[in-house]
């Protein structure tokens, strides 16, 4: 193999890399102008975590976004002193969905984690 060829399948390598980062990126953009929840799941959500039937950790939580220290919104995007309450609720609910969300990701038709970027 020659240099030139080497640094050939580098830039080569580089543009796949930057196309793939790209894609990525427009992936997440499109899945994060999703809102998590709707304001009638989010107040049901507060309801049954301030009841205690979602966990303690939960409990916890809810009682922290009413005592307005943090928002729900804040919480799922990640604040950083309250999301760590999260994550029994969300291990529990990955598991007991995930056959749902593996079916709901293969029916939509504009989610390809695979798919070439349009710049190649």
């Amino acid at each position: 193999m020659t240099d030139n060829d080497a640094d050939d399948q580098v830039r080569t390598a580089w543009r796949e890399l930057q196309s793939t980062l790209s894609h990525a990126r427009t992936e997440l953009d499109r899945v994060r102008s999703r809102p998590v929840l709707n304001a009638d799941e989010r107040r049901e959500l507060h309801w049954q975590a301030l009841s205690g039937v979602l966990g303690r950790d939960m409990q916890t939580l809810a009682q922290h976004v009413e005592a307005r220290e943090t928002t729900w919104g804040e919480v799922f995007e990640g604040d950083p002193e309250y999301a760590h309450l999260l994550q029994d609720h969300l291990a529990r609910m990955a598991e007991e969905h995930a056959d749902d969300v593996r079916r709901a990701l293969e029916d939509d038709e504009d989610f390809d984690p695979l798919a070439p970027s349009p710049n190649l």
